[in-house]
């Protein structure tokens, strides 16, 4: 499957064959919404290893209730101050 953070669609079709998406891919500030917004609509629950304080923020602010109502968690930061390859 492949999706791009620039086509909504393709998005929302990766997040509703998931029941998890893990984004790694950054900066966050420029590509990350897209999953947010796809993983609600889709009911996928998101993971990301984002390191951008003030971005998660505002996604907190802007889709934490979306995201309760849809049943979605939302997990930010779950790798933050390191790499994947130290997973």
């Amino acid at each position: 499957m492949i999706a791009d953070a620039s086509d909504a669609e393709s998005m929302l079709t990766m997040a509703q064959s998931s029941r998890v998406v893990i984004s790694c891919a950054g900066p966050y500030s420029r590509y990350g919404e897209a999953a947010v917004v796809a993983c609600i609509a889709g009911k996928a629950h998101y993971v990301d290893i984002a390191g951008e304080i003030p971005w998660v923020s505002r996604m907190i602010s802007e889709h934490d209730n979306d995201a309760r109502r849809a049943g979605v968690c939302l997990l930010p930061l779950s790798g933050y101050d390191c790499v994947p390859s130290e997973l």
